[in-house]
């Protein structure tokens, strides 16, 4: 799966389709006035990330791809954004060093990891996740598996919501806003059943 995502992002770093940020990033850049540091979780190929820069944003942009580590570090360069090679499912307290309130950021990168791994990322946030932390995670869900695919041959975990909130719960933290549907996420002539998540730690 890693060799895949390293030449997918080879060959389309610089498609015109992943230039502009994503509604999600939009949606969310509205919800965080508070907050000065976002933590990208999954950045792929950093449309999302530079846009909150561009909005005023310190951000962390992580991804276990080196290689496209290596081609946003190169494309963006800005003091404000710092780029680092490293797996989502390990001990975060290694990168994440800021004690400010942070915005956990994740994009269409939940369905590409395997349910032991999400098990793991949930974990590993938990641990560093404080009561003033936010988490903002998008990805395709259960309803969106026989739906028709731009890329099908991505690997998709179809996870149903019901089950992410069992993970959360384990992980002492829970979701105060669940939607679901289409016309969120519209990607060409494609419009995925998508769902979004607002996630916060019990008290």
């Amino acid at each position: 799966m890693k060799n895949y995502w390293e030449k997918f992002y080879q060959e389309n770093h610089n498609l015109n389709i992943f230039k502009t940020s994503s509604s999600f990033s939009k949606f969310v850049l509205k919800k965080i006035k508070d907050y000065s540091h976002v933590i990208d979780l999954g950045c792929g190929n950093a449309r999302d990330s530079v846009y909150f820069l561009l909005k005023g944003k310190n951000v962390i942009s992580l991804d276990k791809s080196g290689k496209v580590i290596k081609l946003n570090k190169k494309k963006f360069k800005n003091k404000n954004i710092n780029f680092v090679k490293f797996d989502i499912s390990k001990n975060l307290s290694k990168v994440i060093k800021t004690k400010k309130p942070k915005c956990f950021y994740s994009r269409f990168v939940m369905h590409s990891l395997t349910k032991n791994l999400i098990k793991n990322h949930i974990k590993q946030l938990s641990k560093i996740f404080s009561n003033k932390d936010i988490f903002y995670m998008e990805y395709r869900c259960f309803e969106d598996k026989y739906k028709k695919k731009i890329y099908s041959n991505h690997y998709r975990n179809f996870m149903k919501t019901t089950d992410i909130e069992i993970i959360l719960n384990k992980n002492n933290l829970y979701s105060t806003v669940v939607t679901k549907g289409v016309g969120f996420a519209k990607f060409g002539k494609e419009d995925p059943f998508i769902a979004r998540h607002v996630v916060r730690k019990y008290i």
